[in-house]
């Protein structure tokens, strides 16, 4: 090349080119990128509201069963009982559905293995981390509500009779505790 071929050579546009064209691959690259930060961001938003729909139930559901169990403790009245065993019975089917719904949920989509590009990590249109952060809380709602059902139960029994003051005692106190503890869980 001549020294005037040299100086008339268009540099700057070349190297204008090719930042355009090194600009123009990082946005294609991200664009397939964005996709799955979106499912990932749909994915815990799921995660997030279905976490919320527990707490809402387990919350309001153990604050009127503590109602309508002081209130029948109070008044004797067996309306008061039927109503506490029906919604009792009620978080029992909630609870059931809820296990076999989310322990049934398999970790990663059956029979699907990463290939590529085409491979969604929302192939079962659920969260993947669902059944390891849920299916554990949902044992633990579950335990305590058996504690608050066997301390209701005793106290249901009991309650008024003598010579076993002590014995009601602790059941109260072993069916405040369970309260306490499920709506701690509700708010966890």
């Amino acid at each position: 090349m001549t020294a005037r071929i040299l100086k008339t050579f268009p540099w700057f546009e070349l190297t204008l080119v090719v930042a355009l064209a090194l600009i123009g691959w990082v946005a294609f690259r991200l664009y397939d990128i964005k996709p799955e930060a979106d499912e990932s961001r749909q994915q815990y938003q799921e995660l997030q509201n279905e976490f919320f729909r527990i707490a809402e139930f387990v919350g309001a559901t153990i604050n009127e069963l503590n109602d309508a169990l002081a209130q029948y403790l109070v008044t004797k009245d067996g309306a008061t009982l039927q109503k506490f065993q029906l919604e009792s019975l009620g978080w029992q089917q909630w609870s059931d559905k809820m296990q076999r719904r989310w322990s049934q949920v398999p970790e990663s989509p059956a029979g699907a293995q990463p290939s590529g590009p085409g491979y969604s990590s929302t192939s079962t249109n659920l969260p993947p981390q669902v059944p390891s952060q849920l299916v554990p809380l949902l044992a633990r709602i579950g335990a305590e509500f058996t504690n608050y059902q066997s301390a209701a139960a005793y106290l249901i029994d009991n309650a008024g009779r003598p010579l076993i003051r002590e014995r009601v005692a602790l059941s109260q106190r072993e069916l405040h505790r369970s309260w306490s503890h499920l709506l701690t869980l509700a708010q966890e």
